[in-house]
Formats: structure tokens, sequence, C-alpha cells
């Protein structure tokens, strides 16, 4: 399979991952119950960690490291979520 491909397969996983923060932030925005927070407090852990493999593995595409299984500690690669403004109010 093409390099091409399989990093932009890489890249709509990393998308997906911005979109499963974006639910979480706006189902707990919204939520009733501590049950429905635990669920996005799940989503957005899983979001994270989904998120940051993918983009060690583009990473490691991009230095040429083809080895499969490659290991990323956990302080690799780590970016911050800025969450959007889904109320449509400015950041302040």
């Amino acid at each position: 399979m093409s390099t091409d491909i399989i990093n932009q397969n890489l890249r709509n996983v990393i998308q997906i991952c911005y979109e499963m923060l974006e639910i979480a932030d706006r189902g707990d925005t919204y939520r009733q119950d501590s049950g429905c927070g635990a669920v996005y407090g799940r989503l957005r852990d899983a979001a994270y960690k989904i998120r940051r493999q993918a983009e060690h593995e583009l990473l490691c595409h991009e230095r040429g490291d083809t080895g499969h299984g490659s290991t990323m500690n956990n302080t690799q690669n780590k970016t911050v979520h800025k969450p959007q403004n889904l109320k449509g109010k400015k950041d302040e």
C-alpha cells in the first residue's frame, strides 16, 4: 500500500479524533447527570490517545521509520486540545 494512502488514512483518524473531542465538549455542556459525564470523559480520553498514536505514526513515516510496532513514550508528542467555543461566543 502506498505511503500516501496510509498517511491520508492517519490524517483522517486524527480528524475523527478532533470530532470526538468536540462531541465530548458539547455533551459535557448539556449533560444532566454524572453517567453521561463518564461517557464523555471516556470519549475524550480515547480521542487523545488515538490521536497521539496516529500523530506519532505520521512522524515516524516522515522520518523514514518503517518498523512495525514502534513504541511511543507517554511524554512524546503530547498536544493540547483547545476546545472550540460551541455557543458562538468569542474566546476570552
